[in-house]
């Protein structure tokens, strides 16, 4: 009986500590303005502080479409003078288009690229009470690449652009059916699946046992949220991708192994390139050595868009 009690009471905390994974990682953030930046971060706060002022300062234009669930999503559309094409670009787990894109935004559309900024789902403007971790929002970006083709048409390039949970999103999108104006993918610092990175965050992070933890976070979010963690990873997309890929990652990412984005190379069946940055931690690759990313940027832009 002892024994029992035992278990039965760890198997209560267990889904205590599950309800409590899901709130904060599943259901949307409470969030009030940009969360504050990390030690990592600290180092280029100047730079990307410069970032997200030069964002907030383009005439922006709304954007809305409604997913395929029915939920409303929002974003932001900046036209370039003499568009060279578009980069529809996805912000990363709790954060937004303005903070995870400084250090890039300007250069993008400086280089002739129109930029789509979606908020995507459970996040600021756009509704949604649960993440998904890619696993419906790869549907939403399907549904934003239609919104372009149809205010812009099909004769423009797109190119998908992620970071971190962003670029599990564009990732997974690549499994699915896509127009042929859509010509590459470049994803900064993404994981593989919900389950894997749920998982490594509680056993690396959270110094809690995977199990039987997270067969609770599973539950909740296939009972509330209508999603399996295991259901789909970015591994499964990559395998049926066509579309050539640039994958970016940090090497001392302590929040995203950089053996995830390793992973995805060797499952993508479609052109590829693998870009692992000494010293960078996670999400700050292009400012750790912005010469070689910038670079591989640039090459993989010019040689994928369609050519008059």
């Amino acid at each position: 009986m002892v024994l029992l009690w035992i278990a039965a009471a760890l198997v209560l905390l267990s889904a205590l500590a599950g309800a409590w994974v899901f709130k904060s990682g599943v259901c949307r953030p409470n969030i009030k303005g940009e969360l504050p930046m990390g030690h990592a971060m600290k180092r280029f706060e100047a730079e990307i502080r410069a970032g997200e002022e030069w964002f907030d300062a383009q005439p922006w234009e709304e954007a809305e479409i409604h997913a395929p669930d029915g939920i409303k999503l929002r974003g932001r559309f900046l036209p370039a003078a003499e568009s060279k094409g578009t980069l529809l670009m996805m912000h990363g787990f709790q954060g937004s288009g303005r903070r995870d894109f400084a250090g890039i935004s300007r250069r993008v559309h400086e280089l002739g690229y129109n930029m789509l900024v979606p908020d995507q789902r459970a996040h600021w403007r756009s509704e949604g009470r649960y993440i998904c971790f890619g696993v419906k929002e790869r549907y939403d970006c399907l549904e934003w690449i239609r919104w372009l083709n149809a205010e812009i048409g099909e004769g423009t390039d797109i190119f998908l652009q992620g970071m971190s949970m962003g670029s599990t999103t564009v990732l997974m999108t690549a499994g699915l059916e896509l127009p042929e104006n859509v010509r590459g993918i470049i994803a900064d610092c993404g994981f593989t699946s919900p389950w894997e990175i749920m998982k490594y965050v509680v056993k690396t992070r959270l110094r809690l046992p995977p199990f039987p933890l997270m067969w609770f976070v599973w539950l909740y979010a296939r009972v509330f949220a209508g999603y399996s963690l295991s259901g789909y990873s970015t591994l499964d997309a990559m395998k049926r991708c066509r579309l050539p890929v640039l994958l970016i990652h940090g090497e001392d990412d302590k929040f995203v192994p950089h053996e995830m984005s390793e992973r995805n190379y060797a499952a993508c069946a479609a052109e590829k390139t693998l870009i692992v940055v000494p010293g960078a931690r996670h999400g700050l690759s292009y400012l750790v050595d912005k010469p070689r990313c910038d670079g591989e940027l640039l090459r993989f832009l010019e040689k994928n868009g369609r050519k008059e």
